[in-house]
């Protein structure tokens, strides 16, 4: 028998439901599975403080009058989100039927005039090239500057 079904037939066993192979097959079970004879153990015990129970619980005066409100507002609550959802996929729809020709028009565009979507190519012209060309000439010009000041250093250590 597997854990799954015995724990099933636990609760029915404690409540001397079961036949009398199927209590001697969940009987088998529980000397091998520690873990199913700890379950009817819990569910013995929580039967057994419920059986001690003695005490009637008496509702509060009003407490059906309060119950009976709250069911009924809470039956308004979901009447209202019901009937908002009724009316949203009608929106939905036309909006998604919206969605789908735009999208349409714009891939067919993009198919046929690759020139019109895409952006133009701009080319550097010569003088942009030669003041860049300068800024990594100056930015070489400073690791040079630095490169002659460590040099100067090893030399005076040398000394």
């Amino acid at each position: 028998m597997r854990c799954k079904k015995a724990r099933v037939q636990i609760s029915a066993m404690i409540d001397n439901e079961l036949t009398g192979p199927e209590r001697q097959a969940l009987m088998g079970h529980l000397t091998e599975c520690g873990g199913c004879r700890l379950e009817r153990d819990r569910l013995t015990q929580s039967w057994d403080m419920l059986r001690g129970w003695d005490e009637e619980i008496v509702p509060s005066v009003g407490f059906r009058t309060k119950f009976w409100a709250m069911v009924r507002e809470e039956e308004e609550k979901r009447e209202s989100k019901w009937f908002f959802f009724f009316r949203l996929p009608v929106l939905s729809l036309r909006a998604a039927s919206a969605l789908a020709a735009a999208a349409a028009i714009i891939i067919t565009a993009g198919l046929y005039l690759p020139g019109a979507i895409a952006p133009p190519t701009v080319f550097p012209t010569t003088e942009e090239i030669e003041i860049a060309q300068d800024m990594e000439i100056y930015q070489d010009l400073q690791i040079l500057q630095n490169m002659e000041l460590l040099a100067n250093l090893e030399l005076i250590e040398k000394m």
